[in-house]
């Protein structure tokens, strides 16, 4: 069965263990009316997620990717990012901790500057 899968700004590739900071990676992209694509949100019940993944990647215009030590440890982080790259898409990291990236994932991220959350004030 072909999927026709919704177009995105932004595709969220993260670890699941980041859920609070994501959450509020994601009130920043509502606040400013961008649209994205998290897997919590957006895989269907019954549906072969891997597929759902890439199509979302494919349709998205941008891959915001949450790098924390533990999305880098993240085999299925690696190959969205490597998906992403395939696609020729924007990639851009979000660092929330000073975890270096994984050798699989800095392959593709070569070059590729980021934007330092892990400074972020924590004042509300």
């Amino acid at each position: 069965m072909l999927v026709d899968y919704e177009k995105y700004d932004v595709f969220i590739s993260y670890s699941r263990k980041d859920k609070a900071i994501v959450d509020e990676i994601r009130q920043l992209l509502d606040a400013n009316s961008i649209t994205y694509w998290l897997d919590t949100e957006k895989i269907r019940t019954g549906s072969e997620f891997m597929g759902d993944i890439v199509g979302a990647i494919e349709k998205s215009d941008l891959v915001l990717f949450i790098s924390s030590v533990n999305s880098n440890a993240s085999y299925n982080v690696a190959n969205e990012i490597s998906i992403a790259d395939k696609f020729k898409k924007t990639i851009l990291p979000v660092r929330i901790d000073d975890a270096p990236y994984s050798s699989v994932i800095e392959y593709d991220l070569i070059g590729v500057d980021y934007i330092d959350y892990s400074k972020r004030s924590n004042e509300s």
